[in-house]
C-alpha cells in the first residue's frame, strides 16, 4: 500500500506542523498508550482548555494526542501535556496508519462532527470511542456510525431521544449537561470578608457593578424606592471606570445621600447608603456580601468594562440584568433557562426586582438555581472521565 503523502513528508522530515509522531510510548515517564482526542465545532465549549486540563490530571499515566483544524488548535491553548496535530484526512488509508503510528487505547470525539473514517477504523481496530455531543442528521448512514460507538454523553435527554430515534444504544446514552467547567470564583480576603460582615451587622445590602453614566439614575432611583421598604439598606456601587469615582462621590454628596468610597474611607459606617466600590479587584469581597447584584451596562450597553453574569453567581449572589447581555449572550442564556436570574425589561423594573429579591427566600431561590448552572459542567466531567475509565482496557 502507498504510504499517504503526510505520513510520507513526516519521515522525509518535511512539512513538521502538520506530521505524525513517532509512538508516543513513553512519553515523559508515561508508559501507558495515548488517548486521542479529536476536536470539531468546539465554539460551544469556551471551557475546552480547563477540560483538557482536568482530564489530563485524572489521567496522569497517559499521554493525549489532540487533534482538529489547524485554525481551532491555533486558538486553543493546549495543556503541554497535549501533543497537538492537524486532524489526518479522514480516509480509510490515512486512519489505518494514524491508528498504527499513534496506537490509542481509545477515542474521544469532542464536537458535533462524526468522521466516518475514523469511527469504523477505531471500531475495526477494536479502538472504544467515547463522543461528546449529541446533535446529528438523522440519516442511516450516520445511524450506523453512532451504533458503533461506546458511549456518547449528550446534555439533555432529548438529545438522547433523538439519537436513539437514529438508531444509537439506549445504554450508551448518558445525559450528564454541558461539558465545560466555571472559571475560579474570584477570590478576596477571608478576614476583611469577617470583619466587613461583622461591620455591617446584618445590614441588607445590594450590589451595581461597572454601571455606565446612562444607567446611574437608574440604579440611584431603584434604591431610592428600595429604602423606603428597608431604610438601612445599603448599595454598593461600582461606577463603569473607577476614576469617575470622585466626581461621582461628589454629585452623590451634593444630591443629598450618605456616601463613603472604598478608596478613601475603607469601608461604609452606619449611616452610609451608597458605598462606592471604586476597586474592580473587591468585586469577589462584594459578591459574597450582596444576595442580589444587578450586572451594569444591559440596559444601555454602554458598559466600557461589563462584567460576567457569572461571577455573581459563583459566588452566591442573584443577578439581575437588563435585556443587552452584549458579549455574554450565552451565560445569560444559561441562567435564564435555568431560572437563576431576574431579566427585567425596562428600566422601572429595577425597583421592584430589588425590593422583591430583598426577601431573602427569593433571592435564595435564584442564587441557588444559579449555582447550579454556574457547576453543572462538573458533572459531565465526572461522567465523562466515568465513561473513560470504563470503556479503556483493563491493565493486564
Amino acid at each position: 500500500m502507498p504510504v499517504p503523502l503526510w505520513l510520507h513528508l513526516k519521515l522525509s522530515g518535511l512539512n513538521r506542523p502538520s506530521a505524525l509522531p513517532e509512538r508516543l510510548t513513553p512519553v515523559a515517564g508515561r508508559t501507558k498508550p495515548p488517548i486521542w482526542v479529536r476536536l470539531s465545532g468546539v465554539s460551544s465549549l469556551p471551557h475546552i482548555e480547563a477540560v483538557l486540563q482536568m482530564l489530563i490530571g485524572r489521567l496522569a499515566d497517559r499521554p493525549f494526542i489532540v487533534t482538529g483544524p489547524a485554525t481551532l488548535l491555533d486558538r486553543v491553548a493546549l495543556p503541554r501535556e497535549c501533543h497537538p496535530f492537524p486532524d489526518p484526512p479522514d480516509t480509510n488509508a490515512d486512519i489505518h496508519a494514524a491508528l498504527t503510528v499513534w496506537a490509542p487505547d481509545l477515542v474521544l470525539l469532542i464536537g458535533q462532527d462524526l468522521p466516518p473514517a475514523l469511527i469504523s477504523g477505531a471500531h475495526s481496530h477494536a479502538i472504544p470511542i467515547i463522543l461528546v455531543g449529541g446533535h446529528h442528521p438523522r440519516t442511516a448512514y450516520a445511524a450506523r456510525l453512532l451504533r458503533m460507538v461506546h458511549t456518547i454523553l449528550t446534555e439533555t435527554t432529548e438529545e438522547n431521544l433523538h439519537l436513539i430515534g437514529l438508531g444509537a444504544h439506549p445504554n450508551r446514552l448518558i445525559a450528564c449537561g454541558p461539558l465545560s467547567l466555571p472559571p475560579p470564583p474570584l477570590s478576596c480576603s477571608g478576614k476583611e470578608l469577617v470583619a466587613m460582615g461583622d461591620l455591617l451587622q446584618n445590614r441588607p445590602t445590594w450590589f451595581a457593578t461597572s454601571v455606565p453614566e446612562d444607567e446611574m439614575d437608574m440604579v440611584l432611583e431603584a434604591h431610592m424606592q428600595a429604602l423606603r421598604h428597608a431604610h438601612r439598606l445599603l448599595l454598593f456601587l461600582a461606577p463603569d471606570s473607577s476614576g469617575d469615582a470622585v466626581e461621582l462621590a461628589q454629585r452623590l454628596t451634593d444630591e443629598g445621600w450618605h456616601v463613603a468610597r472604598r478608596s478613601l474611607e475603607g469601608e461604609p459606617d452606619p449611616h452610609t447608603q451608597v458605598f462606592i466600590a471604586d476597586d474592580p479587584d473587591d468585586y469577589g469581597l462584594w459578591y459574597r456580601l450582596a444576595p442580589l447584584s444587578y450586572i451594569g451596562g444591559t440596559f444601555s450597553g454602554q458598559s466600557r468594562a461589563p462584567r460576567s453574569p457569572m461571577e455573581a453567581a459563583a459566588l452566591g449572589s442573584a443577578v439581575l440584568h437588563g435585556p443587552d447581555t452584549g458579549a455574554f449572550e450565552a451565560a445569560y442564556h444559561e441562567l435564564q433557562a435555568g431560572q437563576a436570574s431576574k431579566r427585567l425589561t425596562s428600566k422601572d423594573d429595577l425597583s421592584e426586582a430589588v425590593i422583591d429579591l430583598l426577601a431573602p427566600h427569593r433571592a435564595a431561590f435564584l442564587a441557588r438555581n444559579a449555582w447550579d448552572v454556574e457547576t453543572a459542567g462538573a458533572g459531565a466531567i465526572e461522567a465523562l472521565i466515568d465513561a473513560i475509565h470504563q470503556a479503556l482496557p483493563a491493565a493486564p
